[in-house]
């Protein structure tokens, strides 16, 4: 059994799900995960239902005096979080055979989650497996973005170009692409030369908003992506005051300009709009 803040829960769970609009509707990019004991924390990771455009690491603290011991297979996020919504401020959530149970005061519930359901209804792997699978690529993959690097398939590392911005900032010129109505599936992303970062939301049709950040990179760096995968939906539920952007760019790969998003919670990598 593991305590930890409704809230912080709920914030690990729409940050894993991250919805996004993909063909003009709203999708959850990950449906199903793995709650996984980190000492202190609980992680969860995943490649997204396309199963190449993106991966990300999410992590939240727990309320245990003890280190986290169990993992918790999650069959269905929204269920998760419909039930969460019965319980109060300080949780206790286990799993054991097929279910999750949540207990707060005097509630408990349960909740079925088998573990050798379908981590997306197009893939034969279960949850266990896709979670098993996105654990190995991202240490793989991401194992030294701390030095802001990316390790490729033959073992070298790729550097990155690192953009700093406020997160509320970066979040209010992302959601600036909702005015009148519109669904927007990319955002673009300019780095300038002298050292800011635009961010272009919207269509002109409907209202393109452009925003201008400092971001403290490179002088005289130029870089340009356009980037989907509802980073919104991750800064929305972070409390870092600011956020890192890590840009790397696969042109020589023919695969465009990837970007690295990264905050106390969250690393979360996803390949350029059309490079996926």
């Amino acid at each position: 059994m593991t305590k930890m803040k409704k809230s912080d829960l709920l914030a690990l769970l729409k940050m894993t799900k991250r919805e996004a609009v993909v063909g003009g509707k709203k999708l959850s990019q990950v449906s199903s995960t793995v709650l996984q004991a980190n000492g202190d924390y609980i992680t969860t990771t995943s490649i997204v239902r396309d199963g190449v455009s993106s991966i990300g690491r999410f992590t939240v603290p727990t309320t245990d005096d003890e280190p986290a011991l169990e993992n918790i297979t999650v069959a269905n996020i929204d269920l998760l979080i419909g039930a969460l919504s019965a319980h109060g401020s300080d949780i206790d959530i286990s799993y054991a055979d097929g279910k999750i149970t949540l207990k707060s005061g005097s509630k408990r519930t349960t909740l079925a989650s088998d573990g050798r359901a379908k981590a997306f209804p197009h893939t034969n792997k279960t949850v266990g497996e896709w979670s098993a699978d996105s654990e190995a690529r991202f240490t793989k993959s991401l194992c030294d973005i701390e030095l802001n690097q990316y390790t490729m398939q033959d073992g070298t590392s790729l550097d990155g170009v690192v953009a700093t911005v406020p997160t509320k900032d970066l979040l209010d010129a992302m959601r600036s692409g909702s005015i009148n109505g519109q669904m927007i599936e990319a955002t673009r992303l300019n780095l300038n030369p002298d050292c800011t970062l635009e961010v272009v939301a919207g269509d002109e049709m409907k209202g393109a908003t452009r925003t201008v950040l400092d971001s403290g990179s490179p002088e005289g760096t130029t870089l340009t992506t356009s980037i989907g995968g509802g980073f919104e939906n991750i800064l929305a539920h972070t409390e870092s005051e600011n956020c890192d952007l890590v840009f790397f760019d696969f042109s020589a790969y023919d695969a465009g300009v990837a970007v690295v998003l990264r905050t106390n919670e969250a690393v979360v990598f996803q390949r350029e709009a059309n490079n996926g």
